[in-house]
């Protein structure tokens, strides 16, 4: 494996890290320079030392925004700029957006309001898939961003969201786009070839958008 992106320092976030290290060759670690900043508690602690026992360097991106293309994949780093020292962890989550052959996903870490908002008046947002903020977390700043980022797939991760919250995201989503949700799919793959884009589960057949 080339690499391994962590978004910030919460644990749900990293926590498979030590069982990836243990089974496959890595040959860097990739995280924004608030992880290593905010990630002091015992379990950053561990896991630095983890990645350092492997002999895995650490990769530290640069503020965003930041573009680059390798192999016909264009990446873009959308967020975090520099002088977020204020910002809850969370809103200091990197958020990737990645294109190949036309099609893009957008992900997004835990971030919330601030960094949604922030965000929105930055430009242009629009990808085919959107990985929900925050396990699909909603906020007051979420229609707006949902809306600006015009995916026809939605994938959310976490565990299973009560009814409520669930029907919540469905309305929010439309019947136009397909949402995904790794509690009831499992693992969710997105396959762009050049004659197709479809989206499989783990747990079921392929869902097209």
């Amino acid at each position: 494996m080339e690499e391994i992106a962590l978004s910030h320092p919460n644990l749900d976030h990293f926590s498979g890290v030590p069982a990836i290290l243990r089974h496959l060759d890595v040959e860097r670690v990739t995280v924004n320079r608030y992880f290593l900043r905010r990630g002091e508690g015992t379990a950053e602690r561990r896991l630095a030392g983890i990645v350092h026992k492997a002999g895995v360097p650490w990769k530290v991106t640069g503020d965003a925004p930041r573009v680059w293309i390798e192999e016909g994949v264009r990446f873009e780093c959308l967020w975090p700029p520099a002088d977020l020292e204020a910002y809850p962890v969370n809103d200091t989550s990197t958020v990737w957006r990645i294109t190949y052959r036309g099609r893009s996903m957008l992900l997004t870490g835990d971030i919330e309001e601030r960094a949604e908002r922030a965000l929105l008046q930055r430009g242009d947002l629009r990808a085919d898939v959107l990985v929900l903020p925050h396990h699909g977390g909603l906020g007051p700043a979420s229609a707006s961003f949902f809306q600006a980022v015009g995916a026809s797939v939605w994938i959310r991760s976490g565990s299973t969201l009560p009814r409520h919250r669930r029907g919540t995201l469905e309305r929010l989503a439309g019947s136009g786009t397909v949402l995904m949700d790794t509690a009831e799919d499992g693992a969710v793959e997105v396959c762009v070839t050049e004659s197709a884009f479809r989206v499989t589960s783990f747990r079921g057949s392929a869902r097209l958008p």
